[in-house]
């Protein structure tokens, strides 16, 4: 699926399989807030391929330490 903008909205599945992770993996993730999801009702999720992508190209701020 894609929105108007041409950003692909993935399931769990697809994300799992494009990071090369398993689906438990990305459940992981995301009560770490470490990957962007939408909620759809109780137990739909969709990911926006290119927020994902950001995500993991952004260092994390609990890891970030500045060269000093």
């Amino acid at each position: 699926m894609q929105l108007p903008d041409g950003s692909e909205i993935l399931n769990k599945a697809e994300v799992a399989r494009r990071l090369g992770v398993t689906e438990r993996h990305i459940e992981h993730l995301i009560r770490a807030r470490r990957i962007p999801h939408l909620r759809l009702g109780a137990k739909a999720l969709r990911f926006v391929w290119a927020d994902v992508v950001r995500a993991f190209t952004v260092p994390c701020p609990s890891t970030f330490r500045p060269l000093s």
